[in-house]
């Protein structure tokens, strides 16, 4: 079902003279400014309502925060369509949806195939060539036992469809985790995953697992190398660029030595063999277990949130990160505490030259989700300037933690974004 469709497009203009009237004179400002709560407060819905995840009465018909987490990606695009991970309340399972953009409604509809049909389960979608790959793992804060799985299948262009390749799912881990990330070697049939794991109470530590043949074979996880114990919060998540692999988690376990962390491992070089890097700044509440990780042109580029609320109240408290191809990190803030915005996604537009940045609030609580956005090739966000909003329901506030794609997105392509609303249990999701 299409609702309110359009009302922040940037075709109408309207997020442009925001941005521009933030750089405008107070009058000026305030003049455009109430331009936009007037037709916010008209609006109801801006973006589509999309299916619903839950059944009334019914537990294993219905999931909880089908979105989440952060790192993890639950859409793609293949073939001039944009595909999803989404739940199936008749089945009760995960299928793979497509959106249909060639109809007035532009719905989302079921192929009917089958990922997991656990609803304890949050996944992570990867498209590379004619592979999907899937991984699924139980979520949890407090670890435990759990079966983490790799499911992958095969496009076939002339149907437009998927089919799941003989030999999966396959086991990646046994626990269970708050995030479970994936990626691909560039160039080479390698894969590897990412995740937190308990190893005492109060103490983490970040794994690493490498999937040979397609990740039809997993190797044993093991520790970053040369990597501590984190807290009961991080997380990890992992991207491929270049020639190498990258993990990036979170470090709150370090009193006043918090940071973000980084490890590099070379393609073809040994399993165990990572270089350790910092991207960040070390100091008290500089960490906060949110993380999006992308890759381009060699480069890589992190939305991170720090805990500085309360802080630095004219602070940054979204960061983007970015690692330069010879090893260089720099960084620029993205929204300041003022935002009052969690749970940043990151998506990378370089036909358009921009970085877009997804992120729920206000209050960091849910509600709605807004964009900041910047040029790609110097960043540069407005961090004090208002966010525009990009999904949000007035009579159902209730959105929280984005999804979107690990891939870059172009302006022919456009983009997509999902969400989740845990007050009417429906998906709701936007293109641009």
């Amino acid at each position: 079902m299409r609702l309110g469709v359009g009302v922040f497009r940037r075709s109408a203009g309207l997020p442009r003279n925001i941005r521009l009237a933030l750089r405008l004179s107070s009058a000026g400002a305030c003049l455009l400014l109430a331009l936009l709560f007037a037709q916010v407060a008209h609006a109801t819905v801006v973006g589509d309502q999309g299916p619903t995840y839950s059944v009334s009465g019914s537990a294993t018909q219905t999931i909880k925060n089908p979105t989440l987490t952060g790192p993890e990606s639950k859409l793609w695009y293949k073939d001039g369509r944009w595909w999803g991970v989404l739940w199936d309340t008749t089945s009760g399972s995960h299928h793979i949806f497509w959106l249909n953009q060639s109809t007035p409604d532009h719905e989302w509809v079921d192929t009917g195939v089958l990922v997991d049909g656990r609803n304890t389960v949050r996944v992570d979608a990867l498209s590379a060539g004619p592979k999907l790959w899937v991984a699924t793992h139980v979520y949890g804060v407090d670890g435990g036992g759990g079966k983490a799985r790799l499911f992958r299948y095969s496009y076939h262009s002339a149907s437009q469809t998927y089919t799941r390749d003989r030999g999966f799912p396959v086991r990646i881990n046994s626990a269970i985790s708050k995030t479970l990330v994936i990626t691909k070697e560039i160039g080479h049939n390698v894969l590897w995953a990412s995740w937190v794991e308990p190893v005492v109470p109060g103490r983490r530590e970040v794994l690493i697992a490498k999937g040979l043949k397609g990740g039809k074979k997993w190797e044993a996880p093991f520790r970053v190398p040369g990597s501590r114990t984190v807290g009961y919060d991080d997380i990890s998540s992992i991207v491929a660029f270049g020639t190498k692999v990258g993990v990036l988690w979170s470090d709150s376990n370090n009193g006043d030595g918090n940071r973000f962390r980084f490890a590099t491992h070379r393609d073809r070089a040994r399993s165990s063999n990572w270089s350790l890097e910092r991207p960040y700044l070390t100091g008290r509440r500089m960490v906060d277990d949110h993380i999006s990780l992308k890759s381009w042109d060699g480069r890589v580029y992190a939305a991170v949130k720090d805990a500085s609320r309360g802080i630095n109240v004219d602070g940054p408290i979204l960061i983007l990160l970015v690692r330069e191809p010879n090893g260089h990190w720099h960084n620029a803030g993205i929204a300041s505490n003022g935002n009052q915005l969690t749970r940043p996604v990151l998506l990378i537009d370089p036909g358009a030259n921009e970085l877009h940045v997804f992120a729920n609030g206000p209050n960091f609580r849910p509600g709605t989700i807004f964009e900041k956005t910047s040029p790609l090739d110097v960043p540069s966000f407005d961090v004090r300037g208002l966010p525009t909003p990009f999904i949000s329901d007035d009579q159902k506030p209730g959105l929280e933690v984005a999804t979107s794609t690990k891939q870059p997105v172009s302006p022919s392509l456009g983009l997509v974004v999902v969400a989740a609303n845990f007050m009417n249990h429906t998906y709701y999701y936007r293109e641009e």
